[in-house]
């Protein structure tokens, strides 16, 4: 659909008398707001654009751009509708506080369009967003000062890996210095956001260890802080993927490709992420993991277990500094219900939006 088709689309429906089936029950509940918070809590998942120019191996997008050639390209209706979209469901679940773009190409908009979205939410939403699927190839200083005014506190990238080899098997089309650049610039506005999320795909068994060294040293010098969002890789036959493992590779492909891509193999070197995700440990230490503890063989399954669980504390931490609890649904959204009520959120948010407007280093 071209940008003109998708400004004709109606709104996605949140209506309250929707339905879903609850399986627990066996029978059909309304989409009410008790249901919404325990599946979403106070947060609103959103999509502005549509399509991707990147053929990144491990994607379906690949699989897209083959069938419709046209995917390929950043689509999406104004400015103004994304807003209008976002107030309409804001009239239907008030209590939402906190909105997620998960856009794949998001910053690939032009900075034309992305100052007219940013005027439009600072001065009509006023609500902490959350801006995910940022490439680093579309990463510019000037837009992430855009969002960071106008309200995002949080930035989610793909690095996916710090080898030119391992990032040529994934079909990734950006370069180490471009993630460097794209890291730093995000780095800059640390003050202002929760701690960036950074994707990588670990469980690569064709890389060597000279090539885990190699990007287990980049990760060491990003700077801080920092949060590393981990996957293991998966292969599904006949993908562009498993052509490159085996093409630039010549490795055979393991028989048990399908897997959860979020329960990583407890190698030392894939727990040493999360480490440096926590703290920043003495040279002399680390020096030790990179001699020692790159060779992706043996596991230590209760080792890794306490250091993820390490990591998550860390990692509610630099959320709750923020009062970033976007990320909280269940139960456990009720407190932040009370909160909203109590008028404590939106006090925070009149003050945050308040010190952004006239803070001069974003000017």
């Amino acid at each position: 659909m071209t940008n003109e088709e998708l400004e004709r689309l109606p709104f996605l429906d949140f209506d309250i008398n929707n339905k879903y089936f609850d399986i627990k029950s066996n029978s059909f509940r309304i989409i009410d707001k008790r249901a919404y918070m325990q599946w979403l809590g106070l947060n609103l998942n959103i999509i502005w654009t549509r399509g991707c120019p990147n053929k990144c191996a491990y994607c379906y997008n690949s699989t897209f751009i083959s069938q419709h050639r046209d995917n390929a390209k950043i689509r999406y209706p104004s400015p103004h509708y994304i807003i209008d979209e976002i107030k309409s469901v804001l009239k239907i679940y008030p209590m939402i506080s906190w909105i997620s773009f998960i856009d794949d190409g998001m910053m690939a908009i032009s900075y034309e369009k992305l100052r007219e979205f940013a005027e439009l939410y600072a001065n009509e939403i006023k609500l902490p967003f959350l801006t995910y699927g940022t490439h680093p190839n579309y990463i510019t200083e000037e837009k992430i000062r855009l969002l960071v005014k106008s309200g995002s506190i949080f930035f989610r990238m793909g690095i996916q890996n710090f080898s030119e080899k391992i990032l040529q098997v994934y079909n990734r089309k950006t370069s180490i210095e471009l993630i460097d650049k794209s890291v730093e610039i995000i780095a800059k506005f640390r003050e202002y956001i929760t701690p960036p999320g950074y994707d990588i795909i670990l469980d690569n068994f064709f890389s060597t260890i000279s090539e885990r060294r190699e990007h287990l040293e980049k990760v060491y010098n990003m700077p801080r802080p920092f949060i590393i969002n981990l996957h293991s890789l998966r292969i599904f036959p006949a993908s562009l993927l498993e052509i490159n493992i085996k093409n630039i590779t010549s490795e055979n492909i393991p028989k048990s490709r399908d897997k959860n891509l979020l329960h990583l193999r407890m190698t030392v070197f894939n727990i040493s992420h999360y480490l440096l995700s926590i703290i920043k440990p003495a040279k002399r230490i680390f020096n030790l993991i990179l001699k020692y503890g790159c060779d992706d063989i043996k596991e230590y399954n209760l080792l890794g277990t306490f250091m993820r669980f390490l990591f998550l504390i860390r990692r509610g931490l630099g959320n709750i500094y923020r009062m970033d609890f976007s990320f909280i649904s269940g139960n456990l959204s009720y407190i932040l219900y009370f909160l909203k009520k109590a008028g404590i959120l939106k006090l925070y948010n009149e003050y945050t939006f308040y010190k952004l407007k006239n803070e001069k280093k974003l000017i």
